[in-house]
């Protein structure tokens, strides 16, 4: 029966529709217009599950915020979601960081470049292309935070990590070679 109908996949939404959806859950509060954009980044790259995640963390925030009586700052953000935030789920372990590492092998070995490399500082675009896809299937397959992929790659910004994410994200949807990649990557991984 299921066969009879539509299938489709169903992805979490990527950062910048995150964000959009914080705004749009947000318009109806009263305090929408203090909310400025780093918070709703923060929560956007801590919060990637779903939107019922998106919509408690934003909740608990505008709770907390007016219980003490305090500015909605990205300091009193980080406070009330502190507790909330999984960070002991994604932590790099040994056992993800031997994952990750494999990741980064493969990837080095597909492009064709010493995985030392993808560490680096080249801006080479053979090699920032490799870096790029590297941390994308990192997120992907190991859900690691921004943070520690960021670590894995010369202790690069998370903000380095959400845009190759991103970027990987879209020419998926857009390039047929780029989505070959990953899929060709995603079964050499499970070997």
């Amino acid at each position: 029966r299921f066969r009879w109908g539509l299938t489709a996949n169903i992805f979490p939404p990527d950062f910048d529709l995150r964000c959009k959806i914080l705004k749009d859950k947000m318009s109806g509060l009263e305090v929408a217009n203090l909310i400025k954009d780093d918070v709703i980044e923060y929560i956007a790259l801590n919060f990637d599950e779903n939107v019922r995640m998106l919509e408690g963390a934003i909740r608990r925030l505008v709770t907390y915020c007016a219980t003490f009586n305090s500015p909605i700052t990205l300091e009193i953000a980080e406070s009330a979601l502190d507790s909330i935030i999984e960070k002991t789920k994604n932590d790099i372990t040994p056992s993800n960081s031997t994952q990750a590492e494999k990741i980064k092998q493969v990837v080095a070995n597909y492009y064709n470049i010493d995985v030392k490399e993808l560490a680096g500082n080249s801006k080479k675009k053979e090699i920032a292309w490799a870096r790029q896809m590297a941390m994308y299937l990192i997120r992907t397959q190991l859900n690691m935070p921004l943070k520690n992929v960021g670590s894995l790659f010369g202790g690069r910004d998370h903000t380095t990590v959400v845009h190759a994410e991103n970027k990987i994200n879209g020419l998926i949807k857009e390039d047929w070679a780029v989505k070959t990649d990953v899929d060709f990557l995603c079964q050499k991984l499970e070997k």
